[in-house]
């Protein structure tokens, strides 16, 4: 949004330099000389059908929809937005990226996009593992190393354990060995990624 204000600003800018306005003027004197020696023919007018007016009337829904949609993502007014579901979201952006070629188990993905929100959230997600575990919703580690999508039940129990074994992970020997136990368990499986890593 403020790349796009700083465009419109730039290009105001540009609008008044007298240079701009002097080769505007000519642009403008000779498409004037050019119109009056080529001659043109009027397309003949059609009148307008339903198609149309339904046309018209689906595309200013379509840019409704559109503009409610960037509304609802791009607004700041709601403080969990800003401080844990942008954090998350950008996480996500950044680690498609960065593992553009093997995407890591969903246990990792949501763990590190949970770990970029803000401690309140973080500590939410701790918090509530102590109930996860007494009410039997975690995983044994080598199942949870070994999903590949997102299970189909004990939701809260994954979310929960994800953050938990990716920040511990992450503190026994850092970000960078984290990142390299990722890449080997695409390639080896996570089993001998962890016990080449950690």
């Amino acid at each position: 949004l403020s790349g796009t204000i700083g465009s419109a600003l730039a290009l105001l800018d540009v609008a008044k330099d007298p240079r701009v306005r002097e080769v505007m003027k000519r642009a403008s004197s000779t498409a004037a000389s050019v119109r009056g020696r080529v001659p043109f023919v009027e397309p003949a007018k059609k009148s307008a059908g339903p198609g149309r007016y339904i046309l018209i009337g689906l595309g200013v829904v379509a840019a409704l929809g559109v503009a409610y949609a960037a509304w609802q993502t791009l607004r700041a007014d709601d403080d969990a937005m800003v401080t844990n579901a942008l954090p998350r979201e950008l996480t996500h952006v950044v680690l498609a990226d960065l593992f553009a070629d093997r995407p890591p188990p969903k246990w990792a993905l949501e763990g590190m996009a949970i770990l970029a929100g803000s401690p309140e959230e973080v500590g939410r997600y701790t918090r509530t593992l102590g109930r996860c575990a007494r009410d039997g919703e975690l995983r044994a580690l080598a199942a949870l190393f070994e999903l590949k999508d997102f299970p189909a039940d004990k939701i809260t129990g994954f979310y929960c354990q994800s953050v938990s074994v990716t920040e511990y992970l992450i503190k026994l020997k850092g970000a960078r060995n984290f990142k390299i136990f990722l890449s080997d368990a695409g390639r080896y499986g996570a089993a001998r990624a962890l016990k080449r890593q950690y």
